[in-house]
């Protein structure tokens, strides 16, 4: 694949350019993540850890994916947030999502 025909997001990946506007902060909170897709969320929640949070989203640690576009319920420190995954990265095992949150109203 020759650079022309990538995205700016994929080239931005390969190279390791910074292209986000707020700055991450690691941390590693327990979470369970649960899907709200009619055909993707029959079972249980599935335990996550939250490895990254910035003011519009987080960054998680799951055991399975989950789809692009999926809205999904994060309950976290007696906290639910309602978000959007943004990406899903195989990492060993594991999978790294992106979500972004959904605006509170404030």
């Amino acid at each position: 694949m020759t650079l022309a025909s990538q995205t700016s997001s994929a080239i931005a990946l390969q190279f390791g350019i910074e292209r986000r506007s707020e700055p991450r902060i690691p941390v590693d909170i327990r979470a369970r993540v649960k899907s709200l897709d009619p055909v993707t969320s029959i079972g249980p929640s599935t335990e996550a850890r939250i490895v990254e949070i910035s003011r519009r989203g987080l960054k998680l640690r799951v055991r399975r994916p989950l789809m692009i576009g999926a809205l999904v319920h994060i309950f976290a420190e007696r906290k639910i947030f309602l978000a959007k995954v943004r990406y899903c990265l195989s990492v060993d095992d594991d999978f790294y999502i992106g979500v972004r949150l959904a605006d509170s109203g404030s």
